[in-house]
């Protein structure tokens, strides 16, 4: 997985609850660590600030911050069902306040269970590619004078 990307799955427990499982592909670098080639200070990477919404309804908002570990995976259940076409937004915000956005539209089948494709709105994407998945958009911080 490259850096800032995301691996998404919405299961049923035995409890028939829908849980929630990612994992972010990030260094999550503390700033303290050295780089054993140079000896110099590799920089704070981490993730600071991560929210999931669910058609602009805040679900899940979390601080993680430089403790931890790389490659993050996060798991909580739904409090409300999720459910055919919603459009589900993973976003977060790092250190250096870049922030990265994932837009997915929820598809469901009997037999193949939760899957994910593009942009509600119809991003110029997923208009050319209909089967190029979730479109990621990572902004850098803006300046402010």
């Amino acid at each position: 997985m490259r850096k800032n990307s995301i691996r998404l799955r919405i299961a049923n427990n035995s409890k028939g609850e829908q849980v929630f499982k990612a994992i972010i592909a990030h260094p999550m670098e503390t700033g303290r660590r050295k780089n054993l080639k140079n000896g110099q200070i590799i920089p704070a990477d981490y993730i600071d600030e991560f929210r999931i919404s669910i058609d602009g309804e805040i679900y899940f908002e979390v601080t993680l911050g430089e403790y931890v570990s790389k490659n993050p995976y996060l798991s909580f259940v739904f409090v409300k069902r999720v459910v055919e076409a919603q459009l589900i937004q993973i976003n977060w915000v790092d250190n250096n306040e870049i922030e990265t956005s994932y837009d997915f539209v929820v598809n469901y089948t009997p037999d193949r269970g939760f899957s994910f494709t593009g942009d509600k709105n119809g991003s110029e994407l997923m208009q050319l590619l209909p089967q190029a998945g979730p479109v990621c958009k990572t902004k850098p911080p803006i300046a402010v004078d």
